[in-house]
């Protein structure tokens, strides 16, 4: 190797090292690195959580083959693990068909005495009424949730006017108000009392049995003396 004056007498040192680096011993067999990560097609199935001794055709294989699939695995629904996908499922599944009970003054079932909100002067709110106490739930014996889902206005203070509700749960009905605890909507009713009234449907969240539920109301043009907001519940509930 010819050394030029003036050049580092190191550089000719590492040039014979950077030569010996060539050829195969120092390359390995060919794929040799892929083939430690990726495998073989011989590869045998992975099984449990994944580690770092396993190779990717192993968990391709795991896949492919592996039968606990959603479609196929046995759940225990509203009695398995809370907020899992098999238990949102099968609540939603349970929202849509399952038993639903209708309530009226009290808590009571099978009766027909309503319940009866108060509104304010001048279309302002009435005051919070207590529609549901820890007692009344559950109706269904095992339930631990329950979900107020439709109510049936049987008379208003004024037909075909504007009508605000709100419905609040928690044990004081002014701190679940504060905190966001309430779901509310509007209609317009025509004449409960003639027959012209259907269930409306509400939006409320799960709530667990013997939570406190409360209600208030206005309407448009209307003042405490006109009456009352007389209604009933309907409410689903759940076993887990």
């Amino acid at each position: 190797m010819i050394h030029n004056p003036g050049e580092s007498p190191n550089i000719p040192i590492i040039l014979a090292e950077v030569a010996g680096l060539d050829g195969d011993a120092m390359r390995g067999t060919d794929d040799a690195a892929l083939a430690a990560v990726l495998g073989a097609l011989d590869s045998a199935e992975a099984s449990g959580a994944v580690t770092a001794a396993d190779v990717v055709m192993a968990y391709i294989k795991q896949i492919v083959t592996n039968t606990n699939k959603i479609d196929s695995v046995a759940a225990d629904g509203l009695l398995g693990t809370f907020n899992s996908l098999a238990y949102l499922v099968n609540k939603i599944e349970r929202h849509l068909h399952s038993r639903e009970r209708w309530l009226g003054l009290a808590g009571a079932s099978e009766g027909f005495a309503p319940y009866a909100l108060p509104v304010g002067d001048a279309g302002t709110f009435g005051a919070w009424t207590e529609i549901l106490d820890a007692a009344d739930t559950p109706i269904i014996a095992g339930s631990l949730y329950y979900d107020p889902h439709r109510i049936l206005l049987t008379d208003v203070p004024k037909t075909k006017a504007l009508l605000f509700m709100q419905f609040a749960w928690g044990p004081v009905a002014a701190t679940a108000y504060s905190n966001e605890d309430y779901s509310e909507f509007y209609t317009v009713p025509e004449k409960p009392a003639d027959g012209k009234a259907s269930p409306i449907i509400m939006q409320l969240e799960g709530l667990p049995v013997d939570t406190l539920l409360w209600a208030r109301a206005k309407q448009e043009g209307a003042d405490e003396i006109d009456g009352t907001v007389d209604f009933f519940i309907g409410i689903h509930e759940y076993e887990g």
